[in-house]
């Protein structure tokens, strides 16, 4: 878990440091991803509640499909049946 924080921690200082040179910078945190290491990893999920890699594919389209102006720092996807 601290390493994901490290990494949205880092992304943020990265989108405020590129965005002068024009360079957006967008952290994608998905919860439990229907994927063979999340299944192998023991997945408290089943495959169907999980987030599909499709998901996270339509999500990356749709920030290379935004405005020049637009900039989204994070997106966080959640399975709807999110163990907490």
């Amino acid at each position: 878990m601290a390493s994901k924080f490290g990494l949205v921690g880092l992304n943020e200082s990265a989108y405020w440091e590129l965005a002068t040179d024009g360079i957006k910078v967008t952290a994608i945190c998905p919860g439990w991803t229907n994927t063979d290491m999340a299944i192998q990893g023991g997945a408290p999920l089943k495959s169907e509640e999980m987030i599909q890699p499709s998901d996270i594919f339509k999500a990356i389209l749709w920030l290379l499909n935004l405005s020049p102006s637009a900039r989204i720092r994070e997106i966080i996807l959640e399975c709807d049946k999110s163990v907490f």
